[in-house]
């Protein structure tokens, strides 16, 4: 090695070797990470994380640390393996759906909220926070503050769901069709029949997976090729394959400027550039990719697979920027919190982890006053219940409560989640 030195942190040592490629080690995984950068003489880490960098060509570059995302909580996120995961717009809460049951977490204090048997995956939380889409044997609208069930939509299996990004639209495929639902009224717009995917070169009534386009206008459908539809229309707007591609394609998720990572059959991962037919390579033929998920902003993409890794890449540059520690079972679910902060991965070990780069002190310290302040605001909540306001009414009175923190809303939310879900079980209410 030419040069050695410790990150800020302490967690990772920065490695330059003889041959000018910097790399970090992580201490705790023991993992070495793909070169930071290449054709280096010497290097430079500030406080701040930030790398000065001095090349052989007396170029000097200045790069910003990669975040370090560590394993916040191990949780059993069910006994079936974990295929869909959501967060909350705010990032306080995770869905995440099995077969037969979706489970509701708070992230930020580790805790498991309610479980709800009869609903499975996928799911999603609407941008807007205000609803949670649930699946299984059928499909279910559910109040996100209370678990109330505010409209059942159909009782075909879904086997693949998206929102769209201005929250009105949710398009729900299962084995006979493509149903899109207007979020407003919860009516059916228009459908998207099965004979219709043999324009797109498609024999099979099952669509691998869907995503909207940012602007919502368009959807896009994985068979062979990649099918833009006009849902709205009913039409085939084009068919196309990713540049110099000749394989399935088995999934895809949709950044927030268009461009589309694609997963196909040869075991290769990339993102396409749909308007300049581009192609960036991520992965090929290294262990099949189970699921994507681009960060909120597009910069990052994270994914998991059969080698039970999750990684984090640049989604422009190609570059592979971290390694996560490797699940138990293969990774069947990955998504990035709405700030980039966490992410969250899901096994076929039904094993559900919550990833952070929150510094560790500072997570402590936020646990630590929600267990000095979590008796108070419970008992309040406890006191709405008995009077004759609905959980529903609760839930928006607490969110504007503004003699509480947002710590202490977030605790007065959980205990009303809970108990509506008590409630709900209670009546026999809720569709088991």
């Amino acid at each position: 090695m030419r040069q050695v030195a410790f990150a800020p942190g302490g967690r990772r040592v920065l490695a330059l070797s003889i041959i000018g490629e910097l790399r970090s080690w992580d201490l705790v995984t023991g993992h070495m990470q793909p070169a930071l950068a290449e054709g280096v003489r010497l290097f430079s880490p500030n406080e701040e994380g930030q790398i000065a960098i001095t090349k052989w060509n007396d170029a000097i570059e200045v790069r910003s640390p990669v975040e370090e995302y560590q394993s916040l909580e191990q949780m059993t996120g069910s006994l079936s393996p974990i295929e869909s995961i959501s967060f909350s717009p705010d990032g306080t809460r995770l869905a995440s759906g099995s077969w037969q049951e979706c489970r509701i977490w708070d992230v930020v204090l580790g805790e498991l909220l309610i479980g709800i048997t009869g609903g499975g995956a996928p799911v999603a939380y609407t941008p807007d926070g205000s609803h949670l889409v649930i699946t299984g044997n059928d499909l279910r609208i559910l109040d996100a503050a209370t678990a109330e069930t505010m409209r059942e939509l159909q009782t075909a299996t879904v086997s693949a769901l998206s929102i769209s990004s201005d929250g009105h639209w949710l398009a729900a495929a299962n084995s006979g069709s493509i149903d899109l639902w207007n979020l407003d009224t919860f009516e059916l717009g228009s459908q998207l029949q099965s004979d219709l995917w043999q324009l797109a070169g498609s024999s099979d009534r099952v669509v691998n997976a869907i995503g909207f386009s940012p602007d919502g206008a368009s959807l896009l459908t994985a068979h062979w090729d990649i099918a833009f539809w006009d849902p709205f229309a009913e039409s085939l707007i084009a068919t196309r394959h990713p540049h110099d591609r000749t394989a399935s394609v088995h999934l895809l998720a949709v950044a927030p400027d268009g461009r589309v990572a694609v997963e196909s059959s040869d075991g290769g991962l990339i993102v396409w550039d749909v308007v300049a037919d581009s192609v960036v390579e991520l992965i090929r033929e290294e262990g099949e990719v189970n699921c994507v998920a681009f960060s909120p902003d597009g910069g990052r993409l994270v994914s998991g697979g059969e080698d039970r890794t999750i990684r984090i890449w640049d989604p422009v540059a190609g570059s592979e920027l971290l390694t996560l520690a490797p699940h138990n079972a293969p990774v069947s679910a990955v998504a990035f919190g709405p700030n980039g902060q966490r992410i969250a991965s899901g096994a076929t070990d039904g094993e559900l982890r919550i990833w952070s780069s929150i510094p560790q002190n500072q997570r402590a310290e936020i646990r630590a006053e929600a267990d000095g302040v979590r008796e108070t605001v419970t008992s309040a909540v406890e006191q709405y219940f008995r009077t004759d306001l609905t959980a529903s009414e609760i839930a928006r009175l607490i969110a504007t409560q503004e003699r509480w923190s947002a710590l202490e809303r977030q605790i007065a939310l959980n205990a009303v989640l809970r108990r509506s879900w008590e409630l709900l079980q209670e009546s026999g209410e809720p569709a088991n």
